[in-house]
């Protein structure tokens, strides 16, 4: 018979559980908070954020995991909060007011409660993270800034976004002697998994996965992308709210109350 050497190999096949291993690993390690941001900011709020850093500097005694959150905004509907983010907010605030105008006092509601997935504090900072599983395309353009800009306003995860960032900076105003936005507030990170878990592998080398192992990870293989000088990794969409807006509403409404570390 043909020798060992001679006998071609059988085809490689991807593995998504290997795949998901090395796709959270590179969300963890991925030097996003403090980079670039994936919208129009009050840069002001952010001045000395220092260096970009990864998930894996962040001590366990620093993060808040499934935090939950109560916003009661008495009296608050879609047209008075499209009224303070016209007012209030700039660029990619204002952007999202149409979509802001059609939501329903009803759909509101479901903004008001709920957890927040994950909350760290680094160099004096706190930031909001959100994990988003939502498959936007199988291209590394389908997760850079002007894509996710689309799904976090068709989603309404900017109003979300904005109500996590309120607790917040409430929270903190009640257990952080001396808490002040600008010197203590990082901003939020919107974590779309199926492009921020991109990356060069040994899985993406192989064969594309089929329709029916491509169902068990969250990961199938997208070619690796290096964001340019100053912007996000692919899939991070960062953002810093305007003091002013923040402000604004915490002036309008009730006090919402969050969870406990």
């Amino acid at each position: 018979g043909p020798s060992r050497a001679g006998r071609a190999e059988p085809p490689a096949v991807w593995d998504p559980v290997q795949a998901t291993a090395e796709a959270v690993a590179r969300v963890l390690r991925a030097p996003a908070l403090g980079s670039g941001r994936g919208g129009s900011l009050d840069q002001a709020a952010v001045a000395g954020a220092g260096a970009p850093f990864a998930l894996t500097a962040v001590e366990r005694g620093q993060r808040l995991v499934e935090w939950q959150f109560w916003a009661p905004l008495r009296g608050a509907d879609p047209h008075r909060l499209a009224d303070l983010f016209a007012r209030h907010g700039a660029g990619r605030w204002t952007d999202y007011l149409p979509q802001l105008a059609q939501l329903a006092p009803a759909q509101l509601e479901g903004f008001l409660t709920g957890f927040v997935d994950l909350i760290v504090e680094h160099a004096g900072r706190w930031w909001i993270l959100d994990w988003k599983s939502n498959d936007l395309g199988h291209r590394p353009e389908d997760y850079r800034p002007e894509a996710l800009a689309d799904s976090m306003a068709h989603h309404h995860y900017v109003l979300q976004a904005q109500l996590y960032c309120l607790a917040l900076h409430r929270f903190l105003g009640r257990r952080l002697a001396g808490d002040d936005y600008d010197r203590h507030f990082g901003g939020f990170a919107y974590v779309f998994l199926r492009g921020a878990g991109a990356g060069p592998t040994a899985s993406s080398s192989l064969r594309a996965p089929t329709a029916a192992s491509e169902q068990l990870s969250l990961f199938a293989p997208l070619p690796a992308e290096t964001p340019a000088s100053g912007a996000p990794p692919l899939g991070w969409w960062i953002e810093t709210p305007p003091r002013r807006l923040v402000e604004a509403l915490d002036h309008s409404w009730a006090e919402p109350s969050g969870g406990s570390p």
